[in-house]
């Protein structure tokens, strides 16, 4: 490789850090009243218990106009900005690092060190913006009835430090290495391999949104229960409320099925809002030339 494209190539990884964070404020914008109603069920919110998603929808407008549609939204773009730009800058870091160049020859087609890759990918972004996504997951909680009144993500991020120091920003970060991580790891690994091995030049836009969305897709299937638990552990203020305790009280009283709750509506939101994402930051890569 010439030290010309050597150049463009280091670049180009430095560039995933914008096009990764305005890709996915976009996605994230356009899917967030879905998404807010996924949180809710995920918590078993009362004020929405039972209701449809087009009947969910009016209550949001109705009962806070337009803004209930997007409430959490400035919450959710703090934290997906920096989560998405470090996602995607990480992922070209760490395949530059462990599987691209020469020496590497016998690295480039293993799967391996492909989810290698994307579990220390999901490993930084997730660490590095998690006390984000805990004020972003309160905020999106807060309704009528609900206990938790959270103003802004800024007085959130103070209210869990003031009570609960660093663990209160953590909270539910345990679960991460058995959901969030892997579900880093395997979104990332599986757009890859689509995109190497089945792209057709004609269809590119179209196909990037069909493997963003399956990859997405497949993530959440395989891993939703551990996504579930994390967003109660997050919107719950009982300190003695553990990962253990979490799991048997969830079965004990709903069964397997209630580590499933909120999923239908998570899947409704993940195939646009991961399509969108892949899509918009392979656009933007073409645009800025890397």
């Amino acid at each position: 490789m010439s030290q010309h494209n050597v150049e463009k190539k280091k670049t180009g990884v430095y560039k995933n850090l914008i096009t990764g964070g305005i890709s996915a404020s976009i996605a994230r914008t356009i899917t967030n009243p879905i998404e807010r109603l996924e949180i809710l069920r995920q918590v078993e919110n009362t004020d929405y218990k039972g209701l449809s998603l087009s009947q969910s929808m009016k209550k949001f407008y109705k009962t806070q106009g337009l803004t209930g549609l997007f409430k959490g939204n400035s919450a959710s773009l703090a934290r997906i900005f920096p989560f998405s730009a470090i996602e995607f800058y990480s992922y070209e870091f760490y395949k530059n690092l462990l599987i691209r160049g020469d020496h590497n020859k016998a690295r480039q087609n293993s799967i391996f060190y492909a989810i290698l890759c994307g579990g220390l990918t999901g490993l930084n972004a997730i660490t590095l913006t998690f006390p984000l996504d805990v004020a972003r997951t309160r905020l999106a909680v807060d309704t009528q009835n609900s206990p938790i009144k959270e103003k802004s993500i800024f007085t959130s991020l103070i209210n869990l430090w003031k009570k609960d120091g660093i663990r209160g920003l953590y909270k539910g970060y345990s679960i991460c290495f058995l959901g969030s991580i892997p579900y880093v790891a395997i979104k990332q690994t599986t757009f890859d391999y689509l995109k190497t091995n089945f792209m057709v030049d004609k269809y590119r836009g179209s196909l990037n949104f069909i493997f963003g969305g399956f990859s997405g897709l497949l993530g959440t299937c395989l891993l939703y229960p551990s996504y579930m638990m994390k967003r109660v552990l997050q919107a719950n203020d009982i300190k003695e409320l553990k990962l253990g305790g979490l799991i048997r009280q969830i079965f004990r009283t709903q069964g397997i099925s209630g580590f499933y709750k909120g999923m239908s509506m998570s899947l409704i939101k993940i195939v646009p809002y991961q399509g969108l994402l892949f899509w918009i930051n392979e656009k933007m890569k073409v645009i800025m030339n890397y």
